[in-house]
């Protein structure tokens, strides 16, 4: 990804050694357009490769300048724009495309369950529904290349699937963190492109998940479109250390303790419109935010220091103009429309034709008191759910206790108070009886 700019010069001192800086200024002879970096740089015989140094090219005399405590074989090195623009054109314009991502496989039968699962139609994502542990599972995958925010109720539990970097969870658990108050009673994530979630719904609860694309979102794919394109350009340069995942979760975090970078994402947040007008200035803001970010903390990150921190500093500066320039040319073929579509996936309850009758309950509540049980006094169904308040014999002592039943397969069975009545699962209606009595 680098070429000589130039000629080749062996510099030497005979009958005598170095004891102190030289200055060396050697003339370009292939200039490369624009701002592409410039660097004076010299072999290293060991490795085969040019070693950068610190160096100031001036485009008027046309020369590079540089210090050095030793003399050896020296030359002009350049970035090959070329090559470099290539790799990072793909990258961004399958950034906006389909993933193409694998189709999720999900444990258990939902329709054998009882429960009913409907989507939109479209390719935003992918999923599978099924069941575990008698609780219905959702997978959901993005089935396109940039982030979405997927809203959800706040009762179902999530988990992400699938090896993510740490790098990657950090910067979405930071964004998800920006995430505007969600309505009461739900919440949100933003899942990256190709990334796979899962739900696990309460038994006996519906709701719907709904995938689409938000303020937050793009600024999420703005600074993983960032991160994965400054580091390819950073890893394809020739004798410099490759970046480790550990180096770019360095980076987030210095991000993310950054007061200014921090500030301005939840400002650009607070302040985004998504819509098919606004879309292309919205992504234009994010990814200009999102690589000014990264560039200034990767030398820290990358604990560059000498030459090499120099050349890299100027090619990530370079490649973050650069990345910019491919965005908004890549932007003219987006259709923002399609972009911008949403996707809904419903899950439900069939109904069970259980009957809210006081022999129904009472078959419910023998299951759980089995021989102790004495009589049900009162009950009440909203639902799925139902409560009883029941006379159960415990070691010959009569006790009043409250039941609380869910259908299933037809019928009322005893079910965990705890589970339902501490995540509000138990229809409001018959909330009080069924979990706040003893």
């Amino acid at each position: 990804m680098v070429r000589l700019l130039g000629s080749t010069y062996h510099f030497e001192v005979e009958h005598s050694r170095l004891t102190g800086q030289v200055t060396l200024a050697l003339p370009v002879s292939g200039v490369a357009s624009g701002t592409a970096p410039v660097w004076l740089a010299y072999f290293n015989g060991k490795t085969g490769r040019w070693v950068p140094v610190p160096s100031r090219y001036d485009r008027k005399t046309h020369t590079v300048t540089g210090t050095s405590t030793h003399l050896s074989v020296w030359s002009v090195i350049g970035l090959d724009t070329a090559k470099v623009t290539e790799p990072l054109a793909q990258a961004v314009k399958g950034f906006f495309g389909i993933a193409d991502a694998a189709q999720p496989s999900c444990p258990g039968s939902a329709s054998a369950a009882g429960i009913k699962v409907s989507s939109s139609s479209g390719d935003l994502v992918k999923w599978c529904a099924g069941t575990n542990s008698g609780q219905a599972v959702l997978r959901v995958t993005n089935n396109h290349g940039y982030a979405v925010e997927v809203d959800f109720p706040q009762t179902w539990s999530i988990t992400r699937v699938g090896r993510v970097d740490d790098w990657e969870t950090r910067l979405l658990d930071n964004i998800s963190s920006w995430l505007s108050p969600q309505p009461n009673g739900q919440r949100a994530i933003v899942v990256p492109g190709g990334g796979e979630i899962q739900f696990t719904v309460p038994a006996g609860a519906s709701g719907e998940a709904v995938a689409k694309p938000s303020g937050q979102s793009v600024l999420a794919s703005a600074f993983i479109l960032g991160v994965e394109t400054l580091a390819m350009t950073y890893d394809d340069l020739p004798g410099w250390p490759s970046s480790k995942p550990s180096q770019l979760t360095r980076v987030v975090r210095l991000v993310d303790h950054s007061h200014s970078c921090v500030s301005a994402g939840e400002s650009l947040i607070r302040n985004s419109t998504v819509s098919a007008r606004s879309l292309g200035t919205l992504i234009r803001s994010d990814t200009d935010l999102a690589t000014d970010c990264l560039g200034q903390e990767w030398e820290t990150g990358f604990g560059l220091t000498g030459g090499i921190a120099s050349a890299a500093i100027s090619v990530l500066l370079w490649a973050a103009d650069a990345i910019k320039l491919l965005v908004n040319d890549t932007l003219a073929l987006v259709n923002a429309v399609r972009y911008l579509m949403g996707y809904q996936i419903v899950v439900r309850l069939l109904s069970t034709g259980a009957n809210c009758s006081s022999s129904a309950i009472t078959a419910g509540v023998k299951a759980f008191a089995k021989q102790s049980f004495g009589d049900v006094e009162s009950f009440g169904c909203s639902g799925n759910f139902a409560y009883a308040f029941a006379d159960i014999s415990i070691q010959g002592n009569k006790n009043s206790v409250t039941v609380l039943l869910m259908q299933r397969a037809g019928k009322w069975v005893p079910v965990n108070r705890a589970t339902y009545c501490s995540d509000h699962a138990v229809p409001e209606s018959i909330y009080f009886n069924a979990c706040e009595t003893q």
